[in-house]
């Protein structure tokens, strides 16, 4: 074996955390987050150009990274979206990859658009059909289960379903 290591190991995830650190060590312009495999650059700037200009450099000191520790990026996974100028699309080169702007995107399961709306509106669904359920289920429950204990159970199922808008809200007013 020239590189990696054992597969199904409980050291995996701790390993390539500790692999993935220094990652941050190459971004020094641009916001890094990082949830295991998955990296994205956030930037901040006066003007579309220089937050453009600012992605693109970073981007490719991230590939750089990849490339520098035996990794590899996929441009094809790459998606860009820019926030607060949604009247046209921008381009933003990656290497050799040309990265259209796009109105919305899915970063880790949250669909992140202008406003949140899209998120927002999915979450309802969901808490609504969590609600019907919880209904239909308390036509099954005896007298000994008590109120308190459903106003848990609901109050703890919506909360998991709400618990990423706040981290979405926290995050657009810091």
């Amino acid at each position: 074996m020239l590189k990696g290591i054992p597969q199904r190991s409980i050291l995996v995830p701790i390993l390539f955390n500790i692999f993935m650190n220094d990652i941050y060590t190459s971004i020094t312009r641009a916001s890094l987050y990082n949830y295991a495999d998955d990296n994205t650059l956030s930037a901040v700037g006066t003007t579309k150009q220089e937050v453009t200009e600012c992605l693109s450099q970073e981007s490719l000191a991230a590939v750089d990274w990849f490339h520098d520790n035996m990794m590899e990026a996929n441009p094809i996974k790459f998606q860009a979206i820019v926030l607060r100028d949604s009247d046209d699309t921008t381009n933003i080169l990656i290497d050799d990859s040309n990265i259209m702007s796009e109105k919305q995107l899915q970063l880790l399961g949250v669909t992140i658009d202008e406003n949140f709306h899209q998120q927002v509106s999915t979450l309802c669904r969901k808490a609504s059909a969590l609600l019907r359920v919880l209904q239909r289920l308390s036509g099954y429950l005896d007298q000994t289960t008590s109120f308190e204990h459903l106003q848990v159970l609901c109050t703890d199922l919506l909360q998991l379903l709400f618990s990423s808008l706040e981290l979405l809200w926290r995050g657009t007013y810091n």
